[in-house]
């Protein structure tokens, strides 16, 4: 009797075990796909595949003109260069009927059209000697559009604003609580806000400034979304760590003096229409409770049908966060060109914006997910 009575101890703390696996594995999973040990081989990934298109690519115009488009348009986002071959690709592929290479062309050819002085065409941004500061920042007295911030990123300065500014910084009417700052580029943008970045999204780790340089995301990151309270807190522990780079110093002492809830960049890649579509609606979820549940409720209901977009956000996020996991898988799904056009993910994708109207008529969705 006391034997079986042994057994059926083990047999019941056996099973237990089996159960909390099964139900925990997931977080553990997500934990175990940290981005301080995923990003080093997520850019990797990407750099083999940009060699992949190229090897397949000539200007004999013989490849499929979509693969060789979007080489082109991966290389001028991932190196900051605009290759030459890419508005031959781009206007093969849109005669080939793919409307987006059409989009893409014509708004490369409208910032061909605008006088960009300072802002520079291949986004690589204006050398500051070394008596000079950066950021050079032009604050915008009014509250924009969407849209305005668009045409802001387009044309790389408002006209009779400061052009030669490094940020053009201001408010935005859908988003009132939001700082909204349009960049000439990554670098230097990416090397005053990656470490806040990096504590807030990916794992709370303080990278030294060795580790910093050597982030491989700084070369990834095309806009960024921070809370308020969020940036206080990376910016008090990173400041008692010790050494600071200057432009950290200075664009931190910049935002800290400004009153915002939400802080929303990107750069002039604004080709890339879906950039700042994701960029505000980031904004939007940190705005919104009520989408916040809708995005909460829907992600957990169908998070089968989401296995594409979850696990590129776990590549390069902590998901060990749900907030973060919803915010980055809403705003990877629904922004405008998004990379995810399985009949899965497409499917849910419709599902959270029919929720979404119907929970709240009062918002426009369709505004953030364009953009403008």
């Amino acid at each position: 009797m006391k034997k079986r009575t042994i057994l059926s101890f083990l047999a019941f703390f056996a099973f237990a075990g089996g159960v909390l696996v099964f139900v925990t594995q997931g977080k553990l999973f997500r934990f175990a796909k940290n981005v301080n040990f995923a990003a080093p081989a997520f850019v990797a990934q990407q750099e083999v595949t940009l060699a992949r298109l190229q090897s397949d690519c000539s200007i004999s115009g013989t490849a499929p003109g979509r693969g060789c488009a979007r080489w082109a348009m991966v290389n001028w986002a991932w190196n900051s260069e605009f290759h030459p071959d890419a508005l031959f690709w781009l206007e093969k592929s849109c005669a080939e009927g793919d409307a987006l290479s059409c989009q893409r062309r014509q708004r490369i050819e409208s910032m061909r059209s605008h006088s960009l002085s300072h802002w520079e065409f291949l986004n690589k941004g204006i050398e500051v000697g070394a008596g000079e500061e950066w950021p050079r920042v032009s604050d915008v007295a009014s509250s924009l559009s969407m849209s305005e911030w668009l045409d802001v990123a387009l044309q790389g300065a408002l006209k009779g604003e400061d052009s030669a500014a490094d940020l053009v910084c201001g408010s935005s009417i859908e988003l009132p609580e939001a700082l909204v700052c349009v960049s000439k580029g990554n670098r230097r943008l990416n090397d005053a806000l990656g470490r806040v970045v990096s504590y807030v999204e990916h794992g709370r780790k303080v990278l030294s400034l060795t580790e910093h340089k050597q982030n491989p995301l700084l070369r990834f990151w095309q806009g960024t979304d921070l809370r308020r309270e969020d940036f206080n807190q990376a910016v008090e522990i990173l400041r008692r760590q010790g050494s600071l780079l200057p432009e950290e110093q200075r664009l931190w002492d910049w935002l800290g003096a400004r009153t915002w809830k939400y802080l929303l960049t990107f750069n002039c890649h604004s080709v890339f229409t879906g950039v700042p579509s994701h960029e505000f609606l980031h904004g939007f979820y940190f705005s919104e409770p009520s989408y916040r549940s809708v995005v909460q409720r829907t992600v957990d209901e169908f998070d089968k049908s989401l296995v594409a977009v979850i696990s590129f956000v776990e590549k390069v996020f902590d998901t060990s966060e749900s907030f973060i996991l919803n915010n980055e898988v809403q705003a990877s799904l629904l922004q405008h060109e998004s990379m995810f056009t399985d009949r899965k993910s497409i499917s849910v994708r419709e599902e959270l914006i029919r929720r979404f109207r119907n929970e709240s008529g009062a918002v426009d969705i369709e505004k953030f997910r364009q953009g403008y």
